[in-house]
């Protein structure tokens, strides 16, 4: 006859070991709202909730060392109980002890984990005030245990944590990006950015300045109108401005402050830049670009003048230079491609496709297999590098360089050749 007590007792245990397993679900999947709910009242329930949570680490070690007592209590009073039955059957144990084995584990795993972690999923709070009395005196009861088993984990688990937040180095960083694209999980343009962080730090003002050759700037004395003229043909909202030659920078004139005068041209023209001026930020060409960031965040401007190791101007940069280094070139949707000058005359940005020049222009370019933009085409006719103020005569237009930035033929001014000139030539 099969015993009837260690039925009735595993039966007991299953239910404390249901108990452990669906109130670690329920308490740690308490919001924080709702705990801060329960914080606040004064039911003794409540506040046993909220003392028990107080310590999570100490509170998880209780709920798992007593899980684990329960099921190993579990497991041997089942092994004892087929034992009598192998007996009572005249069966071999050889046989009934795996078969037990089987079946215990199966019901733990139906009766005391998934159920009742499932259901406690769906009522984290009911759960949680119900079984609130019980779990406070287990906590007691094996607090000296717990504590010694929370400050072991806690330990490993730190020592982990260490291991495993390594910070990866530079190389690492660019070759998960390089690997992630690969993969289709990032796209081009966000390796370069990731690219342009990690090289962020390595990068000298010299490396992506414009240099005093392309560098657009305007002489003191320069009358307004003009002034006006070649912010409007340029598209730059700030200037550097120069007493007798680039290497006597005496202010920054931005465009913003000559809106005022636009509208009365009397006032315009009798306009002293000198007296709108800003203080212009001068730093060696040496100095890194991260230094450099912080140099306008200090200043508040988004603009300095490179000096080389003599005093003498090397070229200015921009925030957009700093921002491009990381980003890439900036898109600027609201910024127009093509600039009409006047008649027969525009400026056009590098960037623009051979097809929208055209059709913005009426001026046909040749195209090429090796390029499909404005700057592709006039960097292969000059067949180097060209610097601000290079002209070229390509088909019926006269093309003349107007920036160069960073290796890159920013904008240009094309200029339809009248029939009689193109005769006379």
């Amino acid at each position: 006859m099969i015993p009837v007590l260690p039925l009735i007792v595993i039966v007991v245990l299953l239910g404390c070991s249901a108990i452990f397993s669906g109130s670690e679900v329920a308490y740690f999947s308490l919001s924080h709202l709702l705990r801060e709910r329960i914080a606040a009242s004064r039911l003794l329930r409540h506040r046993l909730v909220t003392h028990l949570l107080s310590d999570p680490e100490r509170f998880l070690a209780t709920l798992v060392m007593a899980n684990a007592i329960v099921n190993t209590a579990i497991a041997i009073i089942a092994a004892f109980l087929a034992l009598d039955v192998a007996l009572a059957l005249h069966a071999e144990p050889a046989v009934v002890i795996p078969v037990e084995v089987i079946v215990v584990t199966f019901v733990i795993l139906l009766a005391s984990e998934i159920t009742p972690k499932v259901f406690a999923a769906r009522n984290a709070e009911h759960v949680a005030l119900a079984v609130a009395p019980f779990l406070f005196a287990v906590a007691v009861l094996l607090y000296p245990f717990a504590g010694s088993m929370a400050a072991v984990t806690g330990a490993l688990g730190r020592r982990v944590r260490e291991r495993s937040m390594k910070p990866l180095n530079d190389e690492e960083i660019k070759l998960a990006a390089d690997v992630a694209v690969e993969h289709g999980t990032l796209h081009a343009h966000e390796r370069k950015m990731i690219h342009g962080v990690v090289d962020f730090p390595d990068v000298k003002v010299r490396e992506i300045m414009t240099s005093r050759v392309d560098m657009a700037a305007v002489r003191l004395g320069t009358p307004p109108m003009e002034i006006v003229e070649f912010i409007r043909s340029s598209g730059h909202s700030r200037l550097p401005v120069y007493d007798e030659t680039t290497d006597s920078i005496v202010g920054i004139l931005y465009a913003k402050d000559m809106l005022k005068y636009l509208p009365n041209k009397r006032r315009l023209e009798r306009l002293d830049i000198a007296k709108i001026l800003r203080e212009p930020v001068f730093i060696p060409e040496t100095k890194m670009v991260r230094a450099l960031l912080r140099e306008f965040q200090k200043n508040k401007v988004h603009i300095a003048i490179v000096v080389d190791e003599f005093g003498g101007t090397a070229g200015l940069v921009t925030l957009e230079d700093v921002l491009e280094e990381i980003v890439g070139e900036a898109e600027d949707g609201s910024e127009k491609m093509v600039i009409r000058v006047s008649d027969g005359e525009f400026i056009v940005d590098g960037r623009t496709p051979l097809d929208d020049c055209a059709r913005e222009t009426g001026i046909r370019l040749p195209p090429g297999g090796e390029y499909d933009t404005v700057a592709g085409l006039v960097l292969t006719q000059f067949g180097h590098l060209p610097h601000r103020g290079e002209e070229i005569r390509i088909n019926d237009a006269r093309v003349m360089v107007e920036s160069v930035r960073r290796r890159r033929i920013q904008k240009v001014r094309l200029k339809v050749v009248p029939q009689e000139e193109e005769g006379s030539a």
